[in-house]
């Protein structure tokens, strides 16, 4: 098969089940899936057996490995798939998603490439219509896809399709970065053969995240750490766009961490503005009734 889906999966065979829907419904029939299940309680078998014409690999770990170390180990399966992918069990594709990403390696014979992502809070809620894609970004440069995340663009690091070679080389930093060490990961492997995004959201992903076990390790120093790397690929670009961009993106990621202590927060702020990474003004700003305030002075 050309393309290698894995799916790791932990306790939630109905969003599987969507999620399968989805692959099933894609326009591109060259790929196979394994799933690897991470010591589950709740059985995956009715779900897998509904899907039984999708030929699924079912692999069930001796012993769990958490969120991060199961999407590891399903990045690092070996078998003679051209491309691979880990994909979430809670994602859903749009029908031309593998389609458009495999044209697209062909195309710009880059190592890997990805898609933007959206987020829907309902099944019934998801438009399956396929979407139109007639751009492609090339990135060769590790600035240029910093500029893009930490602009907001809706990059999804759980859309990658990778080429054999090169997935092989993947690191992941769980210590420095834990769940968001993704990002870096695709930094990294940017020098290899460049990469490619798409910048259509050929992926939907079910906001659930007080029920989302990835996210459950994250800490300030996690989300610092990441701002801290990007930082030394800036540089002398860190110019005021970028500052506006780091000042978002670091107050999002600290919002992901989901904890109220306040004084750890404010002393990481406080070394982000001591490398000049972010800006009082702008995390002033941010602050809704402060800049409601703002707004209302200047009128």
């Amino acid at each position: 098969m050309k393309v290698s889906i894995r799916i790791p999966c932990y306790n939630q065979p109905h969003l599987l089940d969507y999620c399968l829907h989805s692959i099933k419904s894609q326009n591109f029939e060259n790929y196979k899936i394994i799933v690897i299940d991470d010591c589950s309680s709740t059985p995956y078998n009715p779900i897998l057996k509904k899907h039984s014409d999708l030929k699924i690999k079912y692999l069930r770990n001796s012993q769990n490995k958490g969120a991060i170390g199961n999407m590891l180990y399903a990045l690092n399966i070996e078998d003679s798939s051209e491309y691979k992918m880990v994909f979430h069990e809670d994602d859903i594709m749009q029908p031309n998603f593998i389609d458009e990403c495999v044209k697209a390696l062909e195309k710009t014979n880059c190592g890997f490439v990805c898609t933007y992502i959206s987020f829907f809070d309902h099944h019934d809620n998801f438009n399956t219509d396929i979407i139109d894609v007639n751009r492609i970004i090339n990135i060769n440069q590790e600035t240029e896809l910093i500029e893009l995340i930490v602009g907001g663009a809706p990059i999804g690091f759980g859309t990658i399709l990778y080429k054999k070679e090169v997935a092989q080389k993947a690191f992941f930093d769980l210590k420095q970065f834990d769940v968001m060490g993704d990002r870096p990961m695709f930094i990294n492997l940017l020098p290899i053969q460049g990469g490619a995004i798409i910048p259509y959201p050929l992926v939907a992903a079910f906001s659930h995240w007080d029920k989302d076990q990835r996210w459950k390790t994250l800490k300030y120093s996690h989300a610092f750490n990441l701002h801290k790397y990007y930082l030394s690929f800036m540089g002398r670009r860190m110019i005021n766009p970028n500052i506006i961009g780091f000042t978002h993106s670091l107050i999002e990621a600290f919002n992901l961490v989901g904890r109220t202590n306040v004084f750890i927060k404010l002393w990481y702020y406080c070394k982000a503005i001591s490398l000049n990474m972010i800006s009082l003004k702008y995390i002033l700003l941010y602050n809704n009734r402060i800049r409601h305030f703002v707004e209302i002075t200047k009128k």
